[in-house]
C-alpha cells in the first residue's frame, strides 16, 4: 500500500520539526519553502531554548508602560503610526490578554507545549549534533534595580507556580558570575535549566538533514496557491504542482496571506524583530544575558555575539527601520561597557504572533485534511518539537497527550 502524502509549507524550525516527525511516522513528506531551510524568522532569533520559556507578552500592568515605550526611540516596543489602524484590533486584544487570568492561562499552556524540549531535541538530533548545537548554560536576566512593578511580581508568581527554578543575585555576585557586566547592574535572575543554540540556522538545517536521511524531500520553490478539498490538497508553486493527502501550513507570518479565505478571522500580526551580530567581539559572555530593562538578548553564538530583540509593528511590506538595530548596540553598551567588535551584520524578520502568545495548532475549520501550526512569536525554538508531536497526532487521528483546546482555531479569532 503506497504511503500517504503530506506537504508541509515552511522550512523554519516549526515546519522542519513537523516534517521530520511525520516522515518518522511513515508518511511520504515534501517540505516546501521559497528559501533554503532556516532562512526565515528562525534564522534571526536570539537562540533561546527552554522549558522555562513560559511568560506571555501580555502581563498585568503592561498597559502602563506602553506610552513610555511608544515615545522612546530606543524603547522595546514601536508601532509605525500609519500601521496603527490595521494593528489596533490586535493591540486591543493584546491588552485584554494582559488580564491576570488570561496571562496565567497562557503561561500554563506554554509550559505544557515547551516541557521536556531538551530531551526532544536530543531525540531529534542525536547526541553528537545536540552537543554541537545546543548548550545548557542557563540564562541570566539582568536589571539596574530589582524590578518591583505589578507585572514583575506577577511574572515571579508565574515562575513559582509552574516550578521554574531560579536564583537571585545581587551586586558583586553578579559580576563574579559574568565579569563583563556593568557595575550599574545591581540585580539579576539566573535560570539554570535554560539553554540556547549556538546557531539557529544550523539547528534548522540539522533537523532538515535528519528529515532527508529518512526519505523526506525538501523543495525550494515559492508557493503561489493552495487548492484544498475533501479529497486532498494541491499546492501550486512557481515551478511545480504538488498533490497531497494532507497539508500542514507552517509559514509563520505569511500563513494568513497564503490561506486568506480560511484564516481571515484569525488575529495574526507580524511582530518585527531585529538582530545585530557582532563579529570578533572584545569578549563573549559565558551565557545568554537578557536585559530586563531594555528587553533584548545577548547570545554568544558560533559566528559572533548576537544582540536580538525589540518589537516593531509595521506591516509585512514596510521597509526596515535599521535604527532599531543600532539601538540594540547602544543598549548593549549600557550593560557591557567594554564592548567592541571588528564588524557587524544586521538582520530583520517578522515573528508570527498572537495577542495571547499561544500559537495556533489545529485542523482547518473548512477542510479536515489541512492543518495549521504557526504563531509561536518569541518561543518557536522552544515550542517546535511539542508542536510537531501535536500535528503528527492530528494527522494520524491519534489521541493527544496534551490539552489542545488553547491552540484551537476558535481561540485565535
Amino acid at each position: 500500500m503506497p504511503k500517504k502524502k503530506v506537504v508541509v509549507i515552511g522550512a523554519g524550525i516549526v515546519g522542519s520539526c513537523c516534517a521530520l516527525r511525520l516522515a518518522k511516522d511513515g508518511y511520504s513528506v515534501t517540505l516546501i519553502d521559497k528559501s533554503m531551510p532556516g532562512h526565515g524568522c528562525s534564522f534571526g532569533n536570539a537562540g533561546g531554548i527552554s522549558s522555562s520559556s513560559i511568560i506571555p507578552m501580555a502581563i498585568p500592568g503592561i498597559w502602563k508602560k506602553i506610552p513610555e515605550w511608544l515615545f522612546d526611540r530606543e524603547g522595546p516596543l514601536s508601532v509605525r503610526w500609519k500601521h496603527i489602524p490595521k494593528a489596533f484590533p490586535w493591540l486591543f486584544k493584546w491588552l485584554l490578554e494582559s488580564r491576570e487570568s488570561h496571562a496565567k492561562y497562557a503561561a500554563h499552556t506554554l509550559s505544557e507545549l515547551n516541557k521536556d524540549v531538551l530531551n526532544q531535541y536530543k531525540a531529534i538530533l542525536g547526541e553528537e549534533e545536540y552537543n554541537r548545537l545546543i548548550k545548557t548554560t542557563g540564562h541570566l536576566h539582568v536589571f539596574k534595580e530589582k524590578p518591583v512593578s505589578k507585572g514583575d511580581f506577577f511574572v515571579k508568581s508565574l515562575r513559582d507556580d509552574i516550578g521554574v527554578h531560579y536564583e537571585e543575585l545581587y551586586g558583586e555576585d553578579i559580576r563574579n558570575f559574568e565579569p563583563s557586566l556593568s557595575d550599574d547592574i545591581r540585580y539579576a535572575l539566573y535560570i539554570g535549566n535554560a539553554s540556547y543554540t549556538v546557531n539557529p540556522h544550523l539547528l534548522v538545517n540539522a533537523v532538515v538533514k535528519k528529515f532527508e536521511e529518512i526519505g523526506g524531500i525538501f523543495v525550494q520553490d515559492d508557493v503561489k496557491e493552495v487548492i484544498a478539498s475533501e479529497a486532498g490538497a494541491r499546492v501550486v508553486s512557481r515551478v511545480n504542482t504538488h498533490d497531497a493527502d494532507f497539508l500542514v501550513v507552517c509559514a509563520g507570518a505569511l500563513s494568513k496571506t497564503l490561506m486568506r479565505k480560511d484564516l481571515d478571522k484569525v488575529m495574526l500580526e507580524n511582530e518585527r524583530g531585529y538582530h545585530l551580530t557582532l563579529m570578533n567581539p572584545s569578549f563573549m559572555p559565558n551565557l545568554p544575558i537578557v536585559s530586563g530593562d531594555h528587553k533584548f538578548f545577548s547570545t554568544p553564538m558560533n559566528n559572533g555575539l548576537r544582540l536580538a530583540g525589540t518589537v516593531e509593528f509595521s506591516g509585512l511590506s514596510s521597509l526596515p527601520n535599521w535604527s532599531r538595530a543600532d539601538t540594540l548596540l547602544s543598549n548593549a553598551k549600557s550593560i557591557f561597557p567594554s564592548l567592541s567588535a571588528s564588524g557587524s551584520e544586521a538582520w530583520v524578520g517578522d515573528r508570527p504572533s498572537f495577542p495571547s502568545s499561544i500559537p495556533l495548532i489545529d485542523v482547518s475549520p473548512t477542510y479536515k485534511n489541512v492543518f495549521y501550526a504557526f504563531g509561536h512569536g518569541h518561543y518557536g525554538m522552544s515550542g517546535a518539537p511539542g508542536t510537531a508531536n501535536i500535528i503528527a497526532d492530528m494527522v494520524s487521528g491519534n489521541s493527544q497527550k496534551v490539552d489542545i483546546t488553547p491552540f484551537s482555531y476558535a481561540m485565535h479569532c
